[in-house]
């Protein structure tokens, strides 16, 4: 007779809540997109499992092909050694999923729940099978009952009855205690949920470790053989185009997890997917077939040595772009800060671009890139793009495999760096740019601006995150102030998240924001926004509410997760299995 856990009748109800936290906390690394399309969409149906470096990533139901399924993913990608679970639903055939699970325990293969996602009924008994069981904070884990084979409902058999042993066996089996089975068929029936909380989830051993800082950001290991990457990279995390194939991101070990974060967060914009600007189906995809990638060097001595040496003639090297530590600045930190000379500057923007524009945007649009070279050579003709003449010399000789100069790459570049704020508080943007701020464009380029507003969004739409090392006690704010130069590109920020454990705070600005603190007690102030949102990492019954002094305080009573944050200006309050909307406080 089998027995089969029903996956929840209602699909929707089980993917909705956490889809924001997973599109925005991920960068469109494979997460659910929002419903502001904050990362491009997927034109394809998605395989259950898709390798990126050691890790294969799951989505989806699971069925009588599971176990086959998991055979040919380790046949044909021996590399791989954890199984990601961002959303799986549920079981239709428990029998298999249970064999399954013993195989994957056979493998030695690890089990790991990343930010924003969900498992549900037979999801949870794979994910129970790994050989180390791995979660974020801020990921659903949802029981019930199970029914089938004339049973409505698990709960009302007989402790004795058949029907339970198979699933006692596999849990035997695993190493997980018998009461963790008679637990999830008591705690909701068939046709119900229960999302377990953190102290549940300790009681019964549901996890062996917390994520790391690299896991929780998506950073693994790349796969990739070649001895001269193995030499140069030692992580990596990409961005899922439309048609599921990876745009790579190396990075070397010097590289800090929110420099490439930073730089996956800026790629995730450019190849966004926004309401009236143009879609990048495209040109993510041309990114995706040509393997492009980005390269992460500590800095850009070590760039230059690799691209000069062996590595420069590698097939994925010849669509690249390098981009070193030196030159990112995550928002938050002392370079940030500090614009004053002699800080370099901030060259996510412009390399990041340079990926996208050469090897996507040119291949997929041309008569756009057409219009772009021209108004590169309006902007030096009229002098609101001034670079010096030898930089003219040497661009113009560079010629890409398109057959287009590097002039336009470098003009585009400097023209958006300019709209984004880069250069707001200085008297000349990049290569000597006019257009430091889009007052200034509209008045010496406006072709560049308008090229600029139908390609991109007018706001950076995805998260970024703030140094772990911004001080306790201060302020990050995404609120334009003329006395404070950090602003004049903070203020183009829509969603950011604190890191680390300091207790600073966040002001917002003027758009909907979504903000996020971190373990310390925060701050976070929605300022002038009509919807602002507060993400937190546990269920709503976790967390006591509270309004005090015309604000909300919010109390975590898990350590170490969310602290005690105050709460002004805010509307609503994101949890992972709900969200509650505010009213002004008393």
């Amino acid at each position: 007779m089998n027995f089969f856990r029903r996956t929840l009748f209602n699909r929707k109800l089980l993917m909705l809540v956490p889809a924001l936290v997973a599109a925005l906390a991920l960068g469109a690394c494979g997460g659910s997109s929002s419903n502001e399309r904050s990362e491009p969409v997927s034109e394809h149906k998605s395989p259950l499992f898709s390798v990126r470096g050691d890790w294969a990533i799951m989505n989806g139901e699971i069925t009588s092909k599971i176990v086959d399924q998991l055979n040919a993913l380790v046949a044909e990608n021996p590399q791989v050694r954890t199984i990601v679970m961002q959303n799986v639903p549920g079981s239709l055939d428990d029998e298999m999923n249970l064999k399954a699970g013993l195989r994957l325990r056979e493998l030695g293969l690890n089990t790991y729940l990343p930010p924003g996602s969900q498992i549900a009924s037979g999801g949870v008994d794979l994910f129970l099978a790994g050989k180390e069981r791995i979660a974020a904070p801020n990921v659903l884990i949802g029981v019930h009952s199970w029914a089938g084979g004339g049973v409505t409902d698990a709960s009302t058999l007989d402790r004795d009855h058949p029907g339970h042993k198979m699933f006692l066996d596999y849990y035997q089996a695993l190493g997980i205690d018998p009461d963790f089975y008679w637990f999830t068929i008591t705690a909701a029936n068939a046709d119900n949920i229960h999302w377990m909380s953190v102290d549940e989830r300790q009681r019964f051993g549901i996890t062996t470790r917390a994520a790391n800082d690299k896991e929780l950001n998506m950073i693994t290991a790349h796969a990739q053989n070649n001895r001269e990457l193995k030499a140069l990279f030692t992580q990596y995390t990409w961005i899922d185009s439309p048609n599921n194939k990876p745009i790579h991101i190396f990075a070397a070990s010097d590289v800090s997890t929110q420099q490439i974060v930073k730089a996956r967060s800026v790629m995730g914009h450019y190849l966004s997917n926004e309401q009236g600007v143009l879609n990048k189906n495209a040109m993510a995809n041309k990114l995706a077939d040509q393997q492009a990638g980005l390269f992460m060097f500590a800095k850009e001595a070590d760039a230059q040595a690799a691209f000069d040496g062996d590595f420069g003639e590698l097939p994925l090297a010849q669509h690249g772009q390098d981009l070193s530590a030196t030159e990112v600045f995550v928002e938050g930190d002392v370079r940030y800060m500090n614009r004053k000379p002699p800080v370099a500057r901030d060259a996510t923007y412009e390399e990041v671009l340079h990926l996208v524009q050469g090897h996507g945007l040119a291949v997929a649009e041309p008569a756009l890139q057409q219009r772009i070279v021209a108004q590169a050579n309006r902007a030096l003709q009229s002098k609101s793009w001034r670079p010096s003449q030898d930089d003219i010399n040497e661009w113009s000789a560079e010629l890409d495999d398109n057959g287009y100069t590097s002039l336009n790459y470098e003009y585009l570049a400097a023209a958006v760096e300019g709209y984004y704020g880069l250069w707001g508080h200085a008297d000349s943007g990049l290569d000597g740019y006019a257009g430091i701020n889009r007052a200034r464009q509209k008045q010496r380029d406006p072709g560049g601006l308008a090229l600029i507003e139908e390609v991109w969004p007018s706001t950076i739409v995805t998260m970024m995150p703030i140094s772990p090392d911004f001080p306790a006690g201060e302020t990050f704010s995404l609120a334009f102030d003329a006395k404070v130069d950090y602003t004049h590109q903070s203020q183009f920020l829509r969603h950011v998240s604190l890191t680390g454990r300091n207790s600073s705070n966040i002001r917002g600005n003027d758009y909907n924001n979504v903000l996020q603190g971190n373990a310390g007690n925060n701050r976070i102030d929605g300022a002038a926004g009509s919807e602002d949102t507060v993400l937190m990492k546990g269920l709503r019954r976790e967390y006591q509410l509270k309004a005090t002094d015309g604000a909300w305080q919010i109390k975590d009573i898990v350590a170490d997760r969310d602290g005690i944050d105050t709460l002004v200006n805010i509307e609503k309050v994101q949890f992972t299995d709900q969200v509650l909307k505010l009213s002004r406080p008393r």
